[in-house]
């Protein structure tokens, strides 16, 4: 009980900062607005999105039937964009010594991080992805895929956005913007969100484009493992390094 009523107040501290911080709000939320305005063009204006999706599943020679598995990607491009958690240590700033001070776990500092960058992603990605299923019609296991690799790209980039925090932390700056925008952690965030998310269609429409959705599932076990390794390191060096900040 203890516990978690200690992750709840972390959680609360986490929230009432992030909202109170326009321009942390502003560029961290602006994947997921960008997959709303995708969704939206997929469900009003169709003729303007659509053909370009289906031109690029000919250009590789997609299945028909996988088709749909495009728009997923689309999608997850989008919402890995969004991301919290690459400053959220950062953030702190001279209020880091009195965190550490208190007898409060590593980790729940980073379950606490991860969580709130959560909230704002599992939300928008389960309501984004339903409206795009039903207009567009998919199957059972093409919504599940749906649900799936977004989700899991969104817990990936955020716990990587966690473990460069720590590895690259900056409580010296003078102006939020900076570790916001311009900081080590949020160019290398950005780029590895790209590269997981952009790199990967990309290799599934070079190299599995006639079995597109069998191997997106492939792609999610490979992220979850990734996950899972992380999520060790973050528990055997994550105390360490956090008090080492």
């Amino acid at each position: 009980m203890k516990r978690h009523n200690t992750l709840s107040a972390l959680l609360v501290r986490e929230r009432i900062r992030y909202f109170s911080l326009p321009v942390y709000l502003t560029n961290t939320a602006c994947g997921l607005l960008f997959a709303a305005v995708f969704v939206l063009l997929v469900v009003l204006i169709p003729d303007r999105i659509n053909p370009y999706i289906y031109q690029l599943a000919e250009y590789f020679q997609v299945s028909p039937s996988d088709y749909d598995v495009l728009f997923i990607y689309a999608f997850s491009v989008l919402t890995t964009i969004s991301c919290t958690t690459y400053a959220s240590i950062s953030i702190e700033g001279k209020q880091i010594e009195a965190l550490k001070s208190l007898p409060i776990a590593a980790k729940s500092i980073f379950q606490a991080k991860v969580l709130h960058h959560l909230s704002l992603s599992v939300p928008t990605i389960f309501a984004l992805n339903t409206i795009m299923a039903l207009y567009l019609q998919w199957s059972f296991p093409k919504v599940m895929l749906g649900y799936a690799f977004p989700l899991l790209c969104s817990v990936f980039i955020g716990t990587m956005g966690y473990i460069l925090n720590m590895i690259f932390p900056n409580f010296e700056w003078e102006n939020v913007t900076h570790i916001i925008k311009q900081s080590l952690p949020a160019i290398l965030t950005s780029l590895i969100g790209v590269a997981v998310t952009c790199g990967t269609a990309y290799l599934l429409l070079k190299f599995f484009s006639n079995s597109l959705y069998m191997g997106s599932w492939i792609v999610c076990g490979i992220i979850i493992l990734l996950i899972l390794i992380m999520g060790l390191w973050i528990m055997k060096r994550g105390r360490y390094l956090f008090q080492e900040l």
